[in-house]
């Protein structure tokens, strides 16, 4: 007598019979999976209140601009404030509030590509300790270039600083 198996594995004791996967089961099951994946990472790439998406511009082929509204970050009322603007996106962006305006900086760091973070008026890579100060200038830790200034442009009228990278 031959024993059959069930598709639990349960050797037929359920009465299920094993039977073939269906390829429009298959197709609707990865129809799905990537519905939510892109669903996720929408999600995950939605800029922080005060920004806009980074899109293209009429720059070279490579360049993205970026709009924020300096009012909704907190860190940028005073002078010597820093803001990460940009959320969490693939384009780490700083604005430091100075003087006379304000300076961008893009936060990947010029030596390993990591996104260095803002603290205590500086800017600290977390992959090797190379410092900046608030004018992206190395000053201590593992030797590396200045951080990149971003050209930007301030509309007072519209309280909408323009950042193209």
């Amino acid at each position: 007598m031959t024993e059959q198996m069930g598709r639990c594995g349960c050797a037929g004791s359920c009465g299920e019979e094993e039977r073939p996967e269906s390829p429009a089961r298959r197709l609707v099951l990865a129809q799905g999976m990537a519905a939510a994946i892109g669903t996720a990472l929408l999600g995950a790439c939605t800029p922080r209140k005060g920004a806009t998406a980074a899109t293209p511009s009429s720059s070279p082929i490579g360049s993205w601009m970026l709009r924020v509204r300096p009012a909704d970050f907190p860190e940028l009322a005073q002078k010597g404030g820093i803001a990460r603007v940009d959320g969490t996106s693939s384009m780490p962006v700083a604005v430091v509030r100075t003087a006379d305006g304000y300076s961008v900086f893009s936060l990947r760091c010029p030596h390993a590509g990591v996104t260095v973070e803002a603290k205590d008026g500086r800017f600290v890579c977390p992959g090797h300790g190379a410092t900046f100060t608030a004018d992206g200038t190395w000053v201590d830790g593992h030797r590396a270039k200045n951080l990149r200034a971003l050209d930007s442009t301030f509309d007072a009228s519209a309280g909408v600083l323009t950042i193209v990278g």
